[in-house]
């Protein structure tokens, strides 16, 4: 009986690996059979680990920040899609199409006909003239005499995958060689040349955009990183056109260095798109920050029944820091991201440990509707039936300094004395403080880039003392120009204040308002004071309007915040030509303005929005 259960057990166990030779063998090769068992057994765990992942994920404070811009944007990106959908229209794209070809035809049409003569007269400035030379040029000395014998390829679409990927013979391989150490001269040239205008100029945007435009940093990798396709010979037709697209771009970014270094206005262009891309990133920053301890505060503020409130610092427990624990920081930086829901899971973690009564009155956070809204943590007085059993003392972005002899604060958690007494507790909780808190040592953008505008404000000073007009009115639009981006930046994330969201703005905390205004206001302000020294008004005009100017562009946006700010500038401008100016004439202009300015604001722009006779009937 054993045997004859021996041998059933055998012949079913040589069916089953039969039929799994025939089966899955017809679809792979059986000598991979275990490698395909492996790459389907990692297959099933990243399948298995995708909700967890998304759980953990979706936890943390950055995803919750870009979730809430998402949905402040939806509505701008709905109406760009419609207009893109009504652009894709046959009719549509049949005008837009016969535009672009006809626009096309025209213009090289009036090039031919204007501009080629003098381009080609002006030989060593970069064109499109002096690039065809020198490919004619070529045509007629290299490729006509050595007619490829594969021309009429290129009327073959289908057959370039296989031309690209034919390898070169011994000659022409040799000849590809020389043809990369002369690329790689050219672009070592470039690299020089950009680094030393570069070193040469004052202005820190000048020096990137001098950067972006050379494409100098996506050469250099490509140039170091192309020979490593020696390593696997022979060369290809694809290797080959590679260096070529190499080579023209290289030539095409030495091209917009001459002509950003011989042109001041188109360098000038240049510098203010990219400073304009610059604030927009920096306040969109601003804006994540505003947001992340908005929704912070949300969880952790004076209704939250988490087990952990957040705070301002140790000075807000309303119980006193003296009976609480202070929890450090791991490391110091800007406190990048929080796990939300691991710092949830803590706050239940010490609620489970907690035998305390709970019942008090605490500070706490109550937060507007909108990033354009009341400071998002100014503390106000709100009844809770509970006390919290810990706090979270740092927000979102907020930098933890080194200990050094003038700073040792680095306090990020506050636990009650009576939760770390037991066993385990205060372990537990600096072990999760680990995985739910990250720390980022980079600077941020912002510092670098208010360290540039203090630069600007030194360069405007110096000009407005030597009544340099034309110097003052360059370095003022640049003031303006971040105004502007400011303004519509803030219209992309949803609006502008409105007059009641902008008097509750600043009325609250100064660490909680947008930096990028505080900075302006700052800098106009002394401006201003060092104008109002001059004793002569031809500096001071240009620089007594900057305030009026902002305020307009703010009025045109819908943005009251900016609008209340520097229309507050008319009687700074007062007390300075009263009290402040040291020449008769300055104060009387600057007394002056500080009326005429507002009638002139009022009579062109105020007046027109409000509302008429005929407008009530």
């Amino acid at each position: 009986m054993p045997a004859t259960l021996d041998s059933a057990i055998s012949n079913i166990l040589t069916a089953i690996t039969s039929a799994l030779k025939n089966g899955i063998g017809a679809c792979i090769h059986w000598h991979y059979f275990p490698n395909t068992l492996i790459a389907v057994a990692l297959v099933g765990i990243a399948a298995l680990s995708i909700r967890p992942y998304r759980r953990w994920h979706t936890g943390w404070l950055s995803y919750q920040i870009d979730k809430s811009i998402r949905g402040m944007e939806r509505k701008r990106r709905a109406s760009n899609l419609s207009e893109l959908l009504k652009s894709l229209r046959p009719r549509s794209a049949f005008r837009t199409l016969q535009h672009g070809i006809f626009g096309s035809i025209r213009a090289t049409y009036q090039y031919a006909r204007y501009d080629l003569w003098s381009h080609i007269g002006a030989f060593y400035m970069p064109s499109v003239a002096t690039v065809a030379i020198a490919l004619l040029l070529l045509g007629g000395v290299l490729f006509l005499p050595h007619w490829p014998a594969h021309f009429a390829l290129v009327y073959h679409v289908l057959q370039w995958p296989e031309e690209l990927a034919s390898t070169f013979d011994a000659v022409s391989e040799q000849g590809f060689s020389h043809l990369f150490e002369g690329l790689i001269v050219v672009v070592i040239a470039l690299i020089v040349f950009v680094a030393e205008s570069v070193r040469t100029s004052r202005s820190a945007d000048e020096k990137r955009v001098l950067l972006k435009i050379s494409n100098l940093w996506p050469l250099a990798v490509l140039i170091t990183i192309l020979p490593f396709g020696f390593l696997y010979p022979p060369a290809t037709v694809l290797s080959a056109a590679l260096v070529i697209l190499v080579a023209l771009a290289t030539v095409y970014g030495f091209a917009r260095v001459l002509q950003n270094l011989i042109d001041p206005e188109a360098g000038l262009l240049e510098q203010r798109a990219f400073l304009r891309g610059r604030v927009q990133n920096i306040v969109i920053d601003s804006a994540r920050q505003r947001v992340g301890n908005k929704l912070l505060f949300d969880e952790f503020g004076m209704d939250s029944d988490s087990g952990i409130r957040a705070t301002l610092s140790k000075s807000f427990i309303p119980d006193g820091a003296k009976n609480y624990v202070i929890i450090d920081a791991p490391s110091a930086g800007i406190l990048a991201d929080i796990n939300v829901e691991r710092l949830k899971a803590l706050g239940r973690f010490l609620q489970a440990r907690d035998e305390r009564g709970q019942s008090d009155i605490v500070q706490g956070a109550e937060q507007s509707d909108t990033i354009a809204g009341p400071s998002q943590t100014a503390p106000q007085a709100r009844k809770q039936p509970e006390r919290p059993r810990a706090y979270l003392l740092r927000r979102y972005r907020e930098e933890v300094t080194e200990d050094t002899i003038f700073s040792n604060d680095r306090a990020l958690l506050a636990v009650h004395k009576d939760l770390v007494k037991r066993p385990g507790v205060l372990e537990e909780v600096q072990s999760r403080v680990r995985i739910i808190f990250k720390f980022n040592l980079s600077e941020p953008s912002s510092a670098a880039f208010r360290r540039e505008m203090q630069s600007t404000k030194d360069l405007l000073i110096a000009a407005i003392k030597a009544s340099s007009l034309g110097e003052i009115e360059e370095l003022r639009a640049t003031y303006l120009l971040v105004a502007e981006q400011f303004l519509i930046t803030l219209n992309n994330l949803g609006g502008g204040y409105t007059a009641k969201q902008a008097k509750e703005e600043r009325r609250s905390f100064p660490s909680e308002r947008w930096n990028e205004i505080r900075w302006i206001v700052t800098d106009v302000r002394d401006l201003l004071a060092v104008a109002a020294q001059q004793t002569s008004v031809d500096s001071v005009r240009l620089i007594a309007v900057l305030p009026i100017l902002i305020a307009i562009r703010a009025f045109q946006a819908g943005d009251q915040l900016l609008f209340q700010e520097f229309t507050n500038f008319a009687t700074y401008l007062y007390a300075l030509g009263k009290d402040k100016a040291t020449s008769p004439e300055v104060g009387t202009y600057l007394v002056r303005k500080s009326w005429e300015y507002m009638k002139e604001l009022f009579d062109n722009y105020l007046q027109m929005s409000l509302p008429t006779d005929d407008d009530d009937d």
